[in-house]
């Protein structure tokens, strides 16, 4: 038995000669012809005719998402609760093209000594052989963007956070692809950025956008140095000193965009002294950065479960 392949370049050439030159007439073409009785050689001639076609199937081409979604179990209103932001990845994979051809011959034609003497008197009774491409097979799904939630019930209603790591954007700056990270300077839990995945923060937008890391709460506190930034902190929730701590709010925007801000602060930037180097701040609109310090710089929401943390 020969293969698709094989069958449709041989089909193609012979295609090609002309028929009735150099025919014998043996038991095969006899068989195959039946001039003797002319509805049986209409039949025949049309059986050649299928038998010389072949059917082409283009590639299906199939679409797959991935989704992965976390399931977090809470124990009373007042847990911290950990929900992560997630992202869908799609892929397609191709097939290549099907050709089907036919590879056994009519009973009828059992006096031919296989599918090459068939196939020549086929040829002298005049019948031709077509490609017939059908319709590509199509498989397909729908990718979409979940977000695994976990709610925490209290006296008010329902209420969800989000988890997530946050990367710098500024293509310009230094610090553009770094993850923002957790590190003890001087006994306080400063925001600093770091090159290694690994080390990147997973941090918890609350509800009243407010935000976590562990047990954690993230407040401002004013700079030293200038009274137009405050340094970004990680502290017991406890501990919080009005006179002393500000409020920080956070939001993601719909391109995952990552902000925050407390009172006139809005910029993101840092601090480039060598005694809390490369420290995370928030500036005043506007700020005219000197040598102590860099900015304006962004920070991006990203899948805490991405591939590349």
């Amino acid at each position: 038995m020969r293969t698709a392949v094989v069958f449709a370049a041989f089909a193609a050439s012979v295609l090609a000669v002309p028929t009735n030159q150099g025919c014998n007439a043996n038991n095969c073409l006899r068989a195959v012809r039946k001039t003797n009785l002319p509805e049986a050689s209409d039949t025949r001639t049309a059986d050649c005719n299928s038998y010389l076609s072949t059917t082409v199937t283009p590639a299906t081409v199939t679409e797959t998402s991935t989704i992965h979604v976390i399931e977090t179990t809470h124990v009373n209103a007042d847990t911290t609760t950990t929900v992560d932001l997630t992202v869908t990845t799609t892929e397609t994979k191709k097939k290549r093209d099907v050709t089907v051809t036919p590879t056994v011959t009519p009973t009828y034609a059992t006096a031919c000594s296989g599918v090459d003497a068939y196939i020549s008197a086929c040829l002298c009774i005049g019948a031709t052989g077509t490609a017939i491409t059908v319709a590509a097979p199509t498989t397909v799904t729908t990718s979409t963007i979940v977000d695994s939630t976990t709610t925490i019930t209290d006296f008010t209603g329902t209420v969800t956070a989000t988890a997530l790591r946050l990367r710098f954007t500024d293509a310009v700056s230094s610090f553009s692809g770094a993850y923002v990270a957790s590190k003890t300077i001087s006994g306080q839990s400063f925001i600093v950025p770091t090159t290694v995945p690994a080390s990147a923060a997973l941090v918890v937008l609350q509800p009243d956008q407010s935000v976590t890391y562990g047990d954690k709460l993230l407040v401002g506190k004013q700079s030293t140095i200038t009274t137009d930034a405050k340094y970004l902190v990680f502290i017991e929730p406890a501990t919080f000193d009005p006179s002393i701590h500000s409020a920080v709010t956070c939001q993601i925007a719909a391109d995952y965009k990552f902000t925050c801000i407390t009172a006139t602060f809005v910029e993101f930037g840092v601090y480039i002294g060598s005694d809390h180097k490369d420290t995370l701040r928030l500036f005043k609109a506007g700020f005219s950065y000197n040598s102590n310090y860099k900015g304006n710089l962004h920070l991006e929401a990203i899948n805490p479960y991405d591939n590349s943390i």
